[in-house]
């Protein structure tokens, strides 16, 4: 197989030089990642059919990412044999139930969930 070599002037070059700065500027400001917590796994959701990019950071910087991110369709990628947290994607229709309290069926879905 070929390999391919990235000149200083190529894109390809300076935009691996920029991901570089990048992860280097997030581990001064966030500190290196503590072995039990050492970075995640996201996919994004960018086209139709299937297609994902892949995102790999601290949840810290994911989380400072995700809340000006222009697209909320991220899933974190769960690795064999680590350790996992429940997740509820909880929604309903406010026009179809305006009598509803979003807030309050959240409570008493984590109570409920909980054993409270």
């Amino acid at each position: 197989h070929p390999v391919a070599v990235a000149t200083p002037g190529d894109a390809a070059a300076r935009e691996a030089a920029a991901r570089l700065k990048d992860a280097r500027a997030d581990a001064a400001f966030y500190g290196a990642p503590p072995p039990e917590n050492p970075g995640r796994l996201w996919a994004e959701e960018i086209a139709e059919g299937g297609v994902r990019r892949y995102v790999f950071a601290h949840a810290s910087a994911f989380r400072e990412a995700y809340a000006t991110a222009p697209s909320r369709h991220f899933y974190e990628m769960i690795r064999d044999g680590a350790p996992v947290r429940p997740y509820f994607d909880l929604e309903f229709s406010k026009e179809a139930n305006p009598g509803l309290d979003g807030d309050d069926l959240t409570a008493r879905w984590l109570a409920h969930v909980a054993g409270a």
